[in-house]
């Protein structure tokens, strides 16, 4: 399911003639696809249900790669699209680390889905710091933990 429709890019892009909604289609699934990529560390997706930004940042995103196809920028004009898209990747961003919560229309935030990504040394000094080479070393006690699960 798109996370957002043909007819939403074209209302916001009132008084542009954008091309079909087979292409504006393509440019949605475009966005979707970077929405997912972005913040499929933190959420399950595809959404089941779309999220209101996460909808907005599609739109938004969708109409910039319409906008981007059919006009090109050159050093005389200004492409405020530009700014758009830098604005959408900057959200989801946010999202991705957490800054931003995502709330669905109800106005309730999502749950993340599954564990961060962690090491398993995370609780011991790490093996290679800022010191000087022949100061970094295993944490003894990484090496007692492993020796004490060998027995």
């Amino acid at each position: 399911m798109a996370y957002s429709t043909a007819a939403k890019v074209r209302e916001l892009l009132q008084g542009v003639l954008a091309s079909n909604d087979t292409m504006i289609g393509n440019m949605i699934t475009r966005a979707d696809s970077i929405i997912d990529s972005k913040v499929g560390l933190k959420y399950s997706v595809p959404f089941a249900t779309t999220p209101p930004v996460i909808e907005t940042i599609s739109t938004e995103l969708a109409a910039y790669f319409v906008m981007r196809t059919l006009f090109t920028q050159d050093s005389q004009n200004k492409n405020e699209w530009i700014t758009t898209f830098k604005e959408c990747i900057k959200q989801l961003d946010m999202i991705a680390e957490g800054s931003m919560a995502v709330l669905d229309s109800a106005g309730a935030q999502l749950a993340f889905s599954g564990d961060p990504v962690t090491s398993d040394t995370k609780d011991y000094a790490p093996v290679f710091n800022m010191d000087e080479i022949e100061n970094q070393g295993i944490d003894p006690d990484l090496t007692d933990d492993i020796a004490d699960e060998r027995d």
